[in-house]
């Protein structure tokens, strides 16, 4: 027969146990989707190399080897800061950021060491295989692209 000492430590021993059964039952390894935003966005207006601006990020789920790309939408998407320098790197504490040329919108890729960007492109790419998530926004400010003038 148990002969209980010390009644006052058996319900919260119960608790530990019950608990430490309950979440050693599940052995497998969360998987974090992985996900990528844009925290800081350049200005809106016309591309070319005349100007540059500051755009900054964070990341979730990223492995070793991961990067970021960037690109910049001035009629199709160019690849960010430049198309002999496509990738940006993640730092430590899951930030990223660059340079680069502006656009009226931006977009970031979280993608895998495999993946080759093309320097320019009409569309995004969409999540899946290298791609590991994609983020894109507005630049900022009152920009307005004006149409041109055909003939005069």
């Amino acid at each position: 027969m148990l002969r209980v000492t010390h009644p006052g430590l058996v319900l919260p021993l119960l608790v530990v146990l019950a608990s430490g059964l309950a979440s050693g039952c599940d052995t497998r390894e969360r998987v974090v989707q992985p996900t990528i935003v844009i925290t800081t966005v350049p200005e809106a207006a016309v591309g070319g190399s005349g100007k540059l601006g500051r755009i900054a990020g964070r990341v979730t789920g990223a492995g070793p080897g991961h990067q970021v790309v960037i690109y910049t939408k001035s009629g199709v998407w160019w690849v960010q800061p430049l198309t002999v320098e496509p990738f940006t790197k993640i730092q430590a504490n899951s930030t990223w950021e660059n340079s680069i040329h502006l656009g009226t919108e931006y977009a970031a890729l979280l993608v895998e060491r495999d993946f080759s960007p093309p320097d320019t492109t009409d569309s995004l790419p969409q999540s899946g295989g290298p791609i590991l998530a994609v983020a894109t926004m507005n630049g900022t400010g009152a920009f307005i692209m004006r149409a041109e003038k055909v003939g005069a």
